[in-house]
């Protein structure tokens, strides 16, 4: 339990650590009427267009969430906790729209398609997340058998897809979308809050729900954009300003940290995406070994 609340290596100036508060709480705070707004006004039955390229466009970026984390974590990469925990939520992210947008004709199989492949994939996902952020201050003993899961999963995934491609309508009634929408905006609320809290108690946690985050606003601006048409789309794409670069920061923030819990890696395994999420870590890392050369010619 110690190892799970340990604090984060990531020192903020108090200047960035302000504005980080302010987005991330501030966002909750107005995240809240927006709800309710939402909840009173938002149609149940809607027409939904471009079906098929919605799921299309889901099961790629699963795919390529599975395939990414089964990579990362066979090369013992810290930044598979990331990628774990973002294909998991938009694995469970679609699964809430399948079994909450279904109607009658359409629950046998939104059902088939949720429990036979999107909460599987949640949960492993879910479960190399939590595994990786257990295991983020040494080796990864486990890595071979979590990453031959992932590289099945990903083949099942593939298989599943290109069979369910064969039966998907491209208009299509949807059903409980008050509930739908308003239900993916109070995980949003959770993700922004519970982000802005752990940066506030500076937490290691951040990255799990950073991560968290980042994947629900790209599925928000995602499926809001693609299945709608007309003025809903023009708005959907006016919000879409507002939630991709939210995405994109939460994403950095999450890689941020992992990349803060090992600070000590050799130079030549430093990637150019670690020196850019932790730049102050990499110029430490490129003194002392700059001092460490220095030391060798001396002694030489």
């Amino acid at each position: 339990m110690v190892e799970l609340i340990q604090q984060s290596k990531v020192r903020l100036s108090p200047r960035q650590r302000r504005i980080e508060l302010f987005l991330y709480w501030g966002g909750g705070v107005l995240l809240i009427p927006w709800i309710v707004v939402l909840y009173l006004n938002e149609p149940s039955r809607v027409l939904g267009v471009h079906i098929t390229l919605l799921r299309v466009g889901i099961a790629i970026f699963i795919c390529l969430g599975v395939l990414s984390t089964a990579v990362l974590v066979h090369r013992r990469s810290v930044a598979s906790v990331v990628t774990a925990m973002f294909t998991a939520t938009v694995a469970l992210v679609t699964a809430w729209f399948l079994m909450v947008g279904a109607n009658h004709r359409f629950s046998a199989d939104a059902a088939i398609a949720t429990f036979a492949i999107y909460l599987p994939v949640t949960i492993v996902m879910w479960s190399v997340a939590i595994s990786g952020y257990r295991s983020r201050y040494h080796n990864w003993t486990a890595s071979k058998g979590v990453a031959t899961t992932c590289w099945l999963v990903l083949g099942l995934s593939i298989a599943f897809f290109l069979i369910s491609f064969q039966v998907i309508n491209d208009t299509m009634f949807l059903h409980r979308m008050r509930l739908a929408w308003s239900g993916l905006d109070v995980f949003e609320l959770v993700g922004v809050l519970g982000t802005g809290t752990y940066l506030y108690l500076r937490s290691s946690r951040v990255a799990l729900s950073a991560s968290f985050t980042s994947a629900l606003l790209f599925c928000d601006a995602w499926y809001n954009i693609v299945a709608t048409h007309g003025a809903t789309q023009i708005s959907a794409i006016a919000m879409a300003f507002v939630e991709i670069p939210g995405s994109l920061y939460s994403l950095y923030v999450a890689l941020r940290e992992v990349y803060s819990w090992q600070p000590e890696l050799p130079r030549e395994q430093v990637t150019t995406l670690w020196r850019l999420v932790h730049p102050s870590a990499y110029t430490t890392l490129r003194s002392n070994a700059d001092a460490c050369s220095g030391e060798l010619r001396e002694t030489r």
